[in-house]
């Protein structure tokens, strides 16, 4: 059984405020029906109005059905230490050893020492992953660990974990009922030297205050503008017109660059929001024009 969470939220057409009921419930996959097979939970949310959200929640799964004291994380590479190092000294012994199979350490990747209450003390970076660590000497090498370690101290590798501002984000439901109607309409014309006049027609939300412009060299129509596309015309007023709008410059995604136009064919797509700025934001979905060609 589920449980229902009523959320707040701004309705972007009227700016009134509004509520609808969240379904939060948990799901369970298995990938074939094999008796142990591997399972993977999710929370799953749903409301009226919202697509579906998603979040794996196996850690927390896992801990609150079958947790056991001094367990190695899942997905994460942790090993304790097994006899007293010396600060600036060259060999670290742990246990499991620290290329053990299926949680080995890897060498001249940076790691965290941590005390037994998981506190971070210091870090380094081993030359050599065997049973044991091989780290430089210290004490001028910044690699080198330069603090004393204690038996039953944890060492844990550092690992990059996904960003909420990358391709795989997620809009919650929250965001998706306030996202602000899509701008239409999005038409240009004009040359290299003087520029892309624009003009697009305005939705009719209460809620929106700025539109990003963004302006994108491209053979056929993009399908999406990726995370990191910097806006050639960014924060411009919802209260200022929306004729005549001048683009000079243009966003390459080989370099990440805005940088001056020259001749081709663009489409430039414009981007209501409720808020200035790139993040936190409330964003509808990106209005692009007709193929614009200058010379």
């Amino acid at each position: 059984m589920g449980k229902n969470i009523n959320v707040e939220y701004t309705k972007p057409v009227t700016g009134a405020q509004s509520t609808v009921q969240a379904t939060v419930e948990i799901e369970r996959y298995r990938r074939d029906t094999e008796e142990g097979a591997v399972e993977n939970f999710f929370l799953k949310v749903t409301a009226s109005g919202a697509q579906l959200v998603t979040e794996n929640v196996d850690d927390l799964v896992v801990d609150l059905l079958d947790g056991r004291p001094s367990g190695v994380k899942k997905g994460v590479v942790q090993a304790m230490v097994d006899a007293p190092f010396t600060a600036d000294g060259t060999t670290l012994s742990v246990t499991p050893a620290a290329n053990a199979t299926g949680n080995a350490f890897v060498a001249h990747i940076p790691c965290v020492l941590l005390d037994k209450y998981g506190n971070v003390i210091d870090w380094f970076i081993p030359t050599t992953v065997g049973v044991d660590f091989t780290i430089p000497a210290g004490p001028t090498e910044e690699a080198a660990l330069h603090y004393d370690a204690e038996i039953g101290w944890i060492v844990q590798q550092a690992q990059a974990f996904a960003s909420p501002l990358g391709e795989n984000s997620q809009l919650g439901i929250k965001a998706q009922l306030e996202r602000p109607t899509k701008p239409t309409a999005v038409t240009g014309s004009g040359t290299v030297s003087g520029g892309i006049n624009v003009a697009w027609t305005k939705p009719a939300d209460a809620v929106i205050r700025y539109y990003d412009i963004y302006c994108i060299k491209a053979a056929v129509q993009p399908t999406i503008i990726e995370p990191n596309d910097l806006p050639s015309v960014e924060d411009r007023a919802a209260a200022l017109a929306s004729t005549g709008v001048n683009v000079a410059k243009q966003f390459v995604e080989t370099t990440m660059t805005l940088e001056n136009l020259d001749a081709g064919a663009y489409f430039i797509g414009v981007v209501a929001k409720d808020v200035a700025g790139r993040y936190k934001t409330n964003e509808s979905e990106i209005g692009w024009s007709a193929s614009i060609t200058i010379a």
